[in-house]
């Protein structure tokens, strides 16, 4: 049996950590004998019990912020020395034979993994380089970079536009998120819908994802109230409130355009393949996606996407054949993809059947796992086998 240490830089549950859940759930229990590491308590260390997973918590800090917050990466990596140490420690007691790292965003395992002496593989979710990385090393991308590659067995990334930060592709692995199929779950739908108020002739457009400014839940909304009143449209937005202010000021948005009452905010929700069956399309506006994973989450219970290009996005969506891309995401032209939607809802519904057919064949789950396990065994082969 193989001992495998899995590093979480964070303990919620959106998209990397989704993905991780969901790699420790389908693993091969037969060879690897997976353990996750967090760095607190929240939602990814419950399910990751729930799941019979062996988890713990040592408390860390990110190594990388962004750029506007790189003047506290000093203090973060003096107090993770610590850490380091005792995951190290850690890792010898537990005769771990390989150390998978879930983001850039932790060094933690990476440098124990250095110390014990065991192979290290790290999953790249993250835009690292262009004009506006979403996550900053002090002494440059290019030193980033180099130290990604040089405490890496394998570099794992979850898509070509974050693959595109590594000069040197040899130890470089594309492995795409994957979803595994649900069945159709009506019932759940319906009373979702109930709760929610939405009536049977609603129209009903959504977002999934963090409420915070990256993911543009405010150019959606301005958008929904340009339109005006005339159509019975709704907007669910699901996810967790990330910044009270941003919160706020989307509450007046819909203040000032009177559409306080067509706008849901759902909150996290763990359901949320059921949530997106209730939406009559999917609107992504993040500034930047490494992937998208809830775009294939749409696609795979058959809801048409309309998703700003940026990042991984292209790489899952063929403008006018499985969803629709928008050259950007000012609300003029969110609003223009949404009346696009109105105007021609059968184009839509046809794009969203071969959005499920793009599921089936690139983005299965079970595919992705194996792909992961491969990238395993090429490590250990190449480290000498299992301690």
């Amino acid at each position: 049996m193989t001992n495998i240490c899995f590093l979480s830089h964070t303990s919620e549950l959106n998209g990397a950590e989704l993905n991780l859940l969901q790699i420790l759930e389908r693993i091969d229990r037969q060879t690897y004998n997976p353990s996750l590491i967090v760095p607190r308590e929240g939602r990814l260390l419950a399910e990751a019990k729930r799941l019979g997973i062996e988890a713990q918590v040592f408390p860390a800090k990110w190594w990388l912020t962004e750029k506007r917050k790189m003047w506290k990466q000093p203090f973060a990596w003096i107090w993770n020395i610590r850490a380091s140490l005792r995951l190290a420690q850690w890792i010898k007691h537990e005769q771990i034979d390989l150390v998978f790292s879930n983001s850039s965003a932790s060094f933690s395992g990476a440098l124990a993994a250095s110390q014990t002496h065991v192979p290290h593989v790290w999953y790249i979710h993250e835009i690292l380089g262009g004009e506006t990385p979403q996550l900053t090393f002090m002494f440059g991308q290019r030193a980033l970079s180099r130290f990604i590659a040089r405490f890496s067995c394998r570099i794992l990334v979850n898509s070509h536009a974050s693959e595109a930060f590594f000069s040197e592709k040899g130890n470089v692995r594309l492995v795409y998120n994957g979803i595994q199929l649900m069945d159709k779950g009506k019932n759940e739908t319906q009373m979702l819908g109930r709760q929610w108020g939405i009536d049977t002739q609603d129209i009903v457009f959504g977002m999934v994802g963090k409420i915070c400014e990256e993911k543009g839940q405010r150019e959606v909304i301005t958008a929904l109230g340009m339109i005006g009143k005339d159509r019975p449209l709704k907007l669910l937005i699901v996810g967790e409130v990330k910044s009270r202010a941003y919160f706020a000021e989307l509450a007046k948005i819909c203040e000032v355009y009177g559409i306080k009452e067509r706008v849901v905010f759902t909150g996290y929700r763990r359901d949320v393949l059921h949530v997106l069956r209730l939406m009559d399309c999917l609107f992504v506006a993040s500034s930047a996606e490494s992937f998208g994973r809830t775009v294939i989450e749409a696609m795979s219970v058959k809801t048409p996407v309309i998703a700003a290009k940026s990042g991984g996005i292209p790489e899952i969506i063929i403008h006018g054949v499985n969803g629709f891309l928008l050259n950007s995401r000012d609300p003029e032209v969110i609003q223009d993809g949404m009346m696009s939607f109105l105007n021609n809802r059968d184009t839509y519904i046809q794009a969203a059947e071969k959005g499920y057919r793009t599921v089936q064949e690139k983005f299965l789950l079970s595919d992705q796992v194996k792909k992961i396990e491969q990238v395993l065994e090429e490590c250990l082969k190449d480290h000498g086998g299992v301690n």
